[in-house]
């Protein structure tokens, strides 16, 4: 017999990583440290990009200036030092681009902290609770 211990103990807490919640009613909300991290402010223009070779990856791309197509980071009224913007669209899209999600639940997605072309990758196959 080889047994492995399977007991979850050392499970990171969604608030010591930077992450976004991808919210049932639409909304991204971003919690204090990718705040802090990503020096994210409201007015802050955000893009969610979508790898086409690989449907379940997504990237999303912080700038100080607004773009064109882009989403226009606000100040959380219910949580002090987060961020959100809302598109229920694009939540919808990041849902149903990865099997098992149910597009009327909250999800935390942990956001990389290094830059790849200059965005961060939201780390779906990282779901915490999913």
């Amino acid at each position: 017999m080889k047994l492995i211990n399977k007991t979850q103990t050392t499970h990171k807490r969604q608030s010591l990583l930077p992450t976004v919640a991808l919210m049932k009613g639409g909304a991204f909300r971003f919690n204090r440290l990718a705040v802090e991290t990503f020096g994210l402010t409201p007015g802050t223009s955000v893009r969610f990009f979508q790898d086409e070779q690989r449907p379940k990856d997504w990237y999303v791309h912080f700038d100080e200036k607004e773009q064109p197509f882009s989403l226009t980071m606000r100040k959380s009224t219910s949580k002090d030092k987060e961020c959100y913007v809302a598109s229920r669209a694009t939540a919808t899209l990041i849902k149903q681009s990865i099997p098992g999600l149910d597009i009327n639940k909250t999800y935390p997605i942990e956001i990389a902290t290094e830059q790849t072309e200059g965005m961060f990758a939201l780390l779906t196959s990282k779901l915490i609770n999913a």
